[in-house]
């Protein structure tokens, strides 16, 4: 098993805009919403890749 990328919402991206980041772990859903995961990883397993949205509670 591998993990293809793991990002977090403390990884930030730029939106192109003056003032504008976003989360690497936003997901766009509709338009310009997003659902913003705790963090979002990729795992290659033997027969396909599997994608997790991970929240954390506490």
């Amino acid at each position: 098993m591998e993990i293809l990328f793991f990002k977090t919402y403390f990884d930030k991206v730029s939106t192109g805009r003056k003032k504008g980041f976003r989360a690497e772990s936003a997901i766009p859903v509709y338009g310009n919403e997003y659902l913003i995961a705790d963090a979002v990883c990729m795992l290659q397993t033997p027969n396909r890749k599997e994608l997790f949205a991970i929240e954390m509670y506490r």
